[in-house]
């Protein structure tokens, strides 16, 4: 990883994702399960939970960053616009910042949809895993 590196994948949240989240979550609120409530309060229909959104910078961490060998450290999150299913999601990250004496990397994290629509930003700080063998 160098500074200035870009790190991205694309998906579709589907409904059987919001469903799974659902269940393991129990964030069962009716903006993110009932469209009748979700047009009460000004949206097109039900709203994917931000922080099942937010799940996808783990696996930009654990699977889409160099030789899968590094792990979370902190994320901070800022939730823009709503996000519905079905919708593509593009998830990247950049690196911002390097220390080469504790293997920490800063990234500026950011999921946009398919129109370039910011839906979440934020950093996350990761760490290189360094083997003990």
């Amino acid at each position: 990883m160098k500074i200035n590196d870009i790190f991205s994948f694309s998906r579709v949240i589907t409904e059987e994702n919001l469903a799974r989240y659902i269940e393991l979550s129990r964030d069962n609120h009716p903006l993110h399960t009932s469209v009748e409530f979700a047009h009460k309060y000004g949206f097109k229909k039900n709203i994917v939970p931000g922080m099942l959104v937010a799940t996808c910078f783990s696996e930009l961490v654990g699977v889409h960053l160099p030789d899968r060998n590094y792990f979370y450290l902190s994320q901070t999150l800022t939730f823009h616009h709503p996000l519905y299913v079905g919708t593509m999601i593009t998830v990247s990250a950049m690196t911002e910042h390097i220390s080469e004496t504790t293997g920490i990397a800063t990234l500026k994290s950011k999921i946009t949809d398919k129109f370039g629509k910011l839906i979440i930003s934020g950093q996350m700080r990761v760490k290189k895993l360094k083997s003990t063998s």
